[in-house]
């Protein structure tokens, strides 16, 4: 096993960018310890964006400061809130289960361009898939006549 850690600095595929290293973390190597990091990351991520939209989809998510859609027109009443919610909630699964498939395969997935690839492609869709998931439902606003 290994120590590994750093005081302002970075590591970087096997160099060291920044000043003094000092042991903390403890892992087998820097780029394992990196992978069950980012896995439990990406994990967790997702099953918060797939329970919100699941309280979104049963009407359970009221409006609040922290979670959910929250623009001008969705915070306009409690019904738009519902109705954007309840619209966005299909998109919101689909983009909790990319970040838990892009954990379980930062888990899986040997070091390197992949891992990083697999991080990257993983956050790239789970993003575009919650854009949808707010289209989809300021869509559906549109469609109810509601301002």
């Amino acid at each position: 096993m290994a120590l590994i850690s750093y005081v302002g600095g970075a590591y970087f595929g096997g160099t060291y960018a920044g000043s003094a290293h000092v042991g903390a973390a403890v892992a087998e190597s820097p780029d394992g310890f990196s992978r069950v990091v980012l896995a439990l990351v990406l994990g967790a991520s997702g099953v918060l964006v797939g329970v919100s939209g699941w309280l979104g989809a049963g009407e359970r998510l009221r409006r609040n400061p922290v979670v959910g859609i929250r623009t001008r027109r969705s915070l306009a009443s409690d019904e738009a809130w519902r109705t954007v919610h309840r619209f966005a909630a299909p998109w919101f699964y689909a983009s909790g289960a990319a970040l838990v498939l892009g954990g379980v395969g930062a888990a899986v997935v040997g070091n390197g361009g992949a891992f990083l690839t697999l991080a990257l492609a993983t956050t790239t869709v789970s993003v575009a898939l919650a854009l949808l998931a707010i289209w989809r439902g300021h869509r559906a606003l549109d469609r109810s006549h509601h301002p």
